[in-house]
């Protein structure tokens, strides 16, 4: 029984283990970047609008076009927060900077907005959360989903 208990109160130090529930009622989702990477300087944003979702999106490196979707109902806002749950998306927190002074490349944003009110927003200059290229491309076949059927 006490290793079980010291088990357990060491992958709570570490963070490992949590009891946190993830928030709900997502209503607000926003990614972008900018900096000189290749294909840096695009932006995703998903917001509830009454009744519906609206994508605005940048996709392109040099261009100022924003293309902009009304959707019908608000169904992306929940497919993006079963991935921002899987992935774990509400835990990313502040600014996550590079081991290695980089004087130029890519710098990343993201927030979400619950209905609760609660926040969550992160950046970084070349680094990431763990698995956050995996929620990202997530991200992106969501949205593009939406585009190309609209």
């Amino acid at each position: 029984m006490n290793k079980i208990m010291s088990t357990l109160i060491t992958l709570l130090a570490f963070g490992l283990f949590s009891c946190t529930k993830p928030p709900q009622g997502l209503v607000s989702f926003y990614y972008g970047t900018q900096g000189t990477a290749y294909n840096s300087g695009y932006k995703y944003e998903v917001t509830l609008k009454d009744n519906h979702a609206e994508i605005v999106m940048k996709e392109e490196y040099d261009s100022e076009t924003e293309i902009t979707i009304v959707c019908e109902d608000s169904k992306i806002l929940e497919e993006l927060q079963q991935i921002a749950t899987h992935h774990k998306m509400y835990r990313y927190k502040g600014y996550y900077k590079s081991k290695f002074e980089i004087m130029d490349g890519e710098t990343w944003y993201i927030t979400l907005k619950y209905s609760d009110g609660t926040m969550v927003h992160a950046s970084g200059h070349h680094a990431w959360p763990r698995g956050f290229g995996d929620a990202l491309d997530e991200v992106r076949r969501c949205i593009m989903k939406y585009k190309d059927n609209n």
